[in-house]
């Protein structure tokens, strides 16, 4: 970090700070920042990077194009979903029109922007994109670490589907091609490994999965050293969802709380992965009869995920399915009955009738 930040103080002073070797160095420091989960910093790298670019080489310059992909995935790290969005879709246009549909450039953007799109709760508009981009990906460079990247999101958007089966097959596919070209202590092996034990979940598996969860859990813990790092806390949320499906409310409640807290210090209270917690903290909470806390927690997931992801938007339907399981609880009945037929409705438009949760 130190001899980055002298780098680009040299250049600076030395070149100015619209050089483009000054904001090449601006850009590697917005790429370090990524993964040390220092979020706010690297989108606001990222954006005066993308910006000065923009003035000094255009919008269709390479380095521009790759700049809008540092600042989309930030975007998309702090939850903005529709600004990553909007920046993947001009990016790929932008390497489309360079160098054409089939460069891996462009099918590398094509692959971004439909992960974007799922991450809207778009899915038919996602697997349009993402399964073409794929399907030349393995006919072109079948090994590329992208490739691997592609084939698991695809896999996890199938999952999201309720495809389960055919997201299973992918995602065994991804686990072996990075076991095999990334080796067995890989992070993004642990990440498709992970996956594999929520496709277990979806479809009853629950001793697989929590022996899954637990390997992944000790990996992940002694890899980013701690208990705070995205995906750790992934880990630790999904552990707990397991031990929901297996009635141990008591240990998934425990879980729930601390990453819910966590969450909530870090991303902030509009975060969807906080409001996620939220209100998968509330479902463990009306399972434990605690049902004022259980209506609190879940109301106001309810209303942020509205305004921030859409009253449609996959995991809005998941917290009002979880609010009528309360009301039901509560003995509020007819308030049960109609949010029922709301999110049938709601479930139907959006998953389809053949959606495991339509179901």
């Amino acid at each position: 970090m130190d001899a980055c930040f002298r780098a680009i103080k040299g250049k600076t002073d030395t070149l100015g700070p619209d050089d483009p070797s000054t904001l090449k160095s601006m850009a590697y420091l917005g790429i370090i920042y990524r993964p040390m989960e220092k979020l706010e910093e690297a989108k606001e790298i990222g954006t005066h990077v993308l910006e000065r670019r923009r003035a000094v080489l255009g919008n269709e310059h390479p380095d521009t194009l790759i700049s809008m992909s540092y600042a989309a995935t930030a975007y998309r790290a702090l939850g903005d979903y529709e600004s990553a969005a909007k920046l993947e879709a001009e990016k790929l246009k932008g390497w489309t029109k360079l160098y054409g549909p089939s460069h891996p450039q462009s099918l590398d953007a094509l692959a971004l922007v439909g992960w974007a799109y799922a991450c809207q709760g778009k899915y038919a508009e996602a697997e349009k994109l993402m399964s073409h981009s794929l399907a030349v990906q393995i006919e072109t460079r079948a090994t590329h670490w992208f490739t691997f990247w592609t084939m698991h999101s695809f896999s996890a958007l199938l999952g999201m589907q309720g495809k389960y089966f055919e997201a299973e097959e992918l995602t065994e596919q991804a686990l072996d091609f990075r076991t095999q070209y990334m080796g067995l202590s890989h992070p993004y092996r642990y990440i498709s490994l992970l996956y594999l034990a929520w496709l277990y979940n979806e479809t009853g598996r629950y001793g697989e999965a929590e022996t899954i969860e637990l390997e992944v859990l000790e990996f992940n813990q002694k890899f980013y050293e701690g208990d705070t790092h995205h995906d750790v806390l992934l880990t630790r949320s999904q552990l707990a969802s397991t031990y929901s499906y297996m009635s141990r409310h008591a240990e998934a409640y425990a879980i729930k709380t601390a990453v819910y807290d966590i969450r909530l210090k870090t991303k902030g209270e509009i975060h969807p992965a906080t409001l996620r917690c939220k209100s998968s903290l509330g479902a463990t909470l009306t399972s434990l009869s605690r049902l004022f806390e259980a209506e609190t927690l879940l109301t106001s997931a309810r209303d942020l995920q509205k305004i921030h992801l859409g009253h449609e938007h996959p995991e809005t339907l998941t917290t009002l399915s979880r609010l009528a399981v309360l009301y039901e609880r509560q003995c509020r009945l007819h308030e049960a009955a109609d949010l029922f037929v709301d999110v049938l409705a709601a479930s139907e438009r959006v998953l389809g009738e053949k959606h495991p949760r339509t179901r």
